[in-house]
This record gives C-alpha cells, sequence and structure tokens, in this order.
C-alpha cells in the first residue's frame, strides 16, 4: 500500500476523523477547555503546515496524537503556566467532549499521573492495542502492559478511596 499525500480537501476529512480524540488527548493534559481547545487548534495548523504523506489511518491518528501531546507538553512548560493556580473543581472538570462517557469515571481518570490517563484513556475509550500505543508512545510493549496495570490499580484506589470516605 503506497503513501498517501494530504492535499487541501483532504485536511477537513482528517479534521473530522480525528478531532473528537485530539481534543481528548489535549483534556488529558491541559485539565481545561480553553487550553486544550487551544493545543487541539496548534495541533491543526501544524498539520496543514506540513507536507505529509500517511501511510494509513493508524499512522495519521498516532502523528497527530504525537503532535498534541509535545504541544500540550510545551504549553504545560511555558513559564506563565508556572504560577496559575488550577482550582480543584476546574482540573477535574469534564468537558462536552465526555459527554459520551462515565462523567465520574473520566474524572478519576483525570485525576491520574499523566502517565497513566493517557494510556488508560486511548487504550479503553480510543480502542488503541498495547502494541499500537507502544509505537505511538515510544515505549516498548511491556511498558505499556505494565502502566495499563499500575494504572488501573491506581483508578482502583481512587475509587476505593472515594467509597470509603462516603462510608464515613
Amino acid at each position: 500500500m503506497g503513501e498517501r499525500v494530504i492535499i487541501r480537501d483532504d485536511l477537513e476529512d482528517i479534521y473530522r476523523r480525528n478531532v473528537s480524540t485530539i481534543y481528548k488527548v489535549c483534556y488529558l493534559y491541559m485539565k481545561n477547555e480553553s487550553d486544550a481547545e487551544d493545543a487541539v487548534q496548534t495541533t491543526f495548523e501544524k498539520l496543514a503546515l506540513a507536507k505529509l504523506k500517511f501511510k494509513d489511518d493508524f499512522h495519521e491518528r498516532s502523528w497527530l496524537i504525537k503532535v498534541a501531546k509535545n504541544i500540550c507538553k510545551n504549553m504545560l512548560r511555558h513559564w506563565s503556566r508556572k504560577n496559575i493556580n488550577i482550582d480543584d473543581c476546574e482540573l477535574l472538570a469534564v468537558s462536552d467532549a465526555f459527554a459520551n462517557c462515565d462523567e465520574e469515571l473520566v474524572k478519576k481518570v483525570l485525576s491520574l499521573p499523566e502517565k497513566y490517563n493517557l494510556i488508560l484513556f486511548l487504550y479503553y475509550y480510543e480502542g488503541f492495542s498495547t502494541s499500537q500505543l507502544a509505537k505511538l508512545l515510544n515505549l516498548n510493549a511491556s511498558s505499556v502492559r505494565s502502566r495499563l496495570r499500575r494504572g488501573r490499580e491506581k483508578l482502583k484506589l481512587v475509587i476505593e478511596d472515594e467509597r470509603s470516605s462516603y462510608e464515613h
């Protein structure tokens, strides 16, 4: 199968196919709608300016996720964000992008460290396999499986802690 070059008409199709996933990835990092939207816009601007050839839909989606992840990390490192105190409610706010998901569970996943919440999200909500995640995140497959296991354990602890606080 040959690589396909992106032409202007393809950009709209690529956007429609991937915007929801890219927004959710950005939201996992940024924890608020405004910054997530900025990161999504920047991601698709980079796509529009790039002269790329994608092998298939997985390659396309993987590239967009990697770019979005790097944009978010750069935004979080920016000096102006270092002194911002984000209210706990905003940190756990769930946007409309997660409307089809269990809101309370998404909040719990968002509360986990990035190395767990991103893998859990992409595995359970976006259907990536462990081998696809390994390629996407530049990890070996055993690291992905380990992070999935640890992420599930941490999520279980968060759920159990919440239950025990209700009982007391």
